[in-house]
């Protein structure tokens, strides 16, 4: 079954806001969020949050995709820089 995929106001800000190849490459990222957790191996996701199922994905070098997973359902919440991530008041301590 594929999980829905549902993009908040502020990501798609964010997709919008990348240069086209970059869009792109989101775009093949957040499609392949369909089979999820299955195609982890494609996106390399890691978790952050264990409570409300949130979890990263390297888009290129320099950019992020945050997403929610739970119940078939993805919700890109935001898709940001690696610095502009290292600035917010995240609850995770690793390198991303």
């Amino acid at each position: 079954m594929k999980n829905k995929i549902h993009l908040l106001r502020k990501a798609q800000i964010g997709l919008d806001a990348l240069q086209p190849q970059d869009q792109k490459e989101a775009t093949k990222i957040i499609e392949s969020l369909e089979d999820f957790p299955s195609s982890n191996i494609l996106i390399n996701a890691k978790k952050i949050d264990i409570t409300q199922n949130r979890f990263i994905a390297k888009l290129g070098k320099v950019y992020r995709i945050i997403f929610q997973y739970q119940n078939n359902e993805v919700i890109i919440t935001d898709i940001l820089s690696r610095d502009r991530l290292h600035r917010l008041p995240i609850f995770f301590k690793q390198e991303v």
